[in-house]
């Protein structure tokens, strides 16, 4: 019946190529569910738009140092990142 992604940890990642319907230009909402098994030693991006130095938003997950802790980031209208933390 249902199905899910899975990954191992080890630099797995899903792309989706850029276009036009995915050009947000106003709200928008992200929301995604995980299970953690195992803590890793840097931030990583769960799900995002953009690459290493252009990124338009992303849903980060902290390292162990800072295991239940979650960021959301997103570009403002300037350019300038935006990082909320909970």
């Amino acid at each position: 019946s249902g199905s899910a992604l899975a990954f191992d940890g080890s630099f797995d990642r899903v792309v989706v190529e850029g276009s036009e319907p995915l050009a947000f230009e106003g709200p928008m909402s992200v929301s995604l569910w995980m299970r953690k098994t195992r803590h890793q030693g840097d931030w990583a991006r769960l799900v995002g738009k953009g690459g290493p130095s252009a990124r338009t938003f992303g849903v980060w997950s902290a390292p162990e140092t800072r295991a239940n802790l979650a960021m959301f980031q997103f570009q403002d209208r300037a350019g300038g990142l935006v990082s909320l933390f909970g």
